[in-house]
């Protein structure tokens, strides 16, 4: 009865723990769309979004910076998602061989690369906004908040045309 208890046990763990992964996407986290290698657009990807650049109306300098601003945001997280996977790897072999403790323990490593991930996401919008102008920033705050927009574009075509412009060739979109 004990095994059973245990075997159970250890099934449902198992099976938690590999949800989460499903949930965590290489290059993406647990922290939903938008972030990463996928293109679907989050903040920091959404204030780099065609529409966005076009609306914001920046000098060269400024898309420039904001370029640089991404690409080291970009080489910060593969890092951050590659330890982060590894992490996960070590949790499920912890899993496997009974070591519960130290299962908690690499979870809690887990937890705090999570939190490294989202404080990286918000210094980065943090950088990008530090180089508008007030104009700018009120723009950008306004279509933030109102999330990827679609504008007059009506109908499932006129969507995927506008995530086929924005995700050409970029590994990870649908």
């Amino acid at each position: 009865m004990k095994k059973l208890v245990t075997l159970i046990t250890l099934i449902t763990l198992l099976l938690l723990v590999t949800t989460s992964l499903f949930a965590v996407k290489p290059g993406r986290g647990m922290q939903g769309p938008g972030r990463g290698q996928n293109c679907e657009m989050g903040q920091g990807d959404m204030m780099m979004a065609p529409e966005m650049l076009k609306d914001l109306k920046l000098t060269a300098d400024q898309k420039k910076s904001l370029e640089t601003i991404k690409t080291t945001h970009h080489k910060e997280m593969i890092q951050l998602n590659a330890d982060l996977e590894k992490k996960m790897i070590d949790m499920r072999q912890a899993m496997k061989d009974e070591k519960y403790s130290e299962a908690k323990k690499i979870n809690k490593e887990i937890v705090t690369l999570h939190g490294t991930i989202a404080d990286k996401r918000i210094d980065m919008v943090e950088s990008m906004m530090k180089i508008l102008t007030p104009e700018q920033k009120e723009i950008c705050k306004n279509r933030m908040h109102q999330g990827p927009r679609m504008g007059k574009m009506e109908g499932k075509r006129e969507g995927k045309k506008m995530m086929k412009e924005h995700c050409d060739g970029k590994e990870g979109c649908r």
